[in-house]
């Protein structure tokens, strides 16, 4: 007698056929055809429950279907959303950067503008101030030299100029014929 490591298994006198499940069920429902039994009866809707699975219902699939697509038209909408308010501060924000910059060269156009002016206006002060100071000299050395011929004193009103020099020199010069005082005068402001 061999020895059998599977002989402990019960074995069903019918089921000695095949491992597929399709065929075992078509088997069982030509037997119970035959020979019917309560049993069989209920293994043969036990496989059938295995092998043909009941399908849902295309009512269930199309909500399904609906269901999700209504999922996914709210996410969408959700990201539609969410990107118009990105857009919406990213314009904003450049809007704000916008308005900082045209602020700051405003700002940078009026300091400039009033460095001019003041600038302008000690310019304009500064002149003011020179011709107050030769006006001043003038009357002091006209004042001065009161006795004096007036393109001598013209010539001591302003700076020293090599032209009228030599052109007042030729006059006053003792030598030819002018007055020794008036030269000098002449010649000192000439050469401070």
């Amino acid at each position: 007698m061999t020895d059998n490591r599977f002989s402990s298994l019960s074995v069903d006198a019918e089921d000695t056929s095949t491992g597929n499940l399709s065929r075992k069920l078509e088997k069982m429902k030509r037997m119970q055809e035959r020979n019917p039994t309560v049993e069989r009866a209920g293994k043969i809707q036990e496989l059938e429950r295995i092998v043909n699975p009941p399908k849902p219902t295309q009512s269930k699939k199309k909500n399904n279907k609906k269901k999700s697509k209504k999922i996914l038209e709210k996410e969408e909408e959700k990201q539609r959303i969410y990107h118009e308010r990105m857009v919406e501060k990213e314009k904003k924000r450049l809007k704000k950067e916008e308005e900082k910059r045209k602020r700051e060269q405003e700002y940078e156009e009026y300091k400039r503008e009033q460095e001019e002016k003041e600038r302008e206006h000690s310019e304009r002060r500064e002149k003011r101030e020179e011709n107050r100071k030769k006006r001043k000299r003038v009357e002091e050395i006209k004042e001065e030299f009161k006795d004096l011929p007036e393109d001598i004193i013209e010539f001591l009103c302003n700076p020293p100029d090599k032209k009228k020099y030599k052109k007042l020199s030729l006059i006053y010069h003792p030598d030819k014929g002018g007055n020794a005082e008036y030269f000098k005068i002449i010649n000192n402001h000439n050469n401070p």
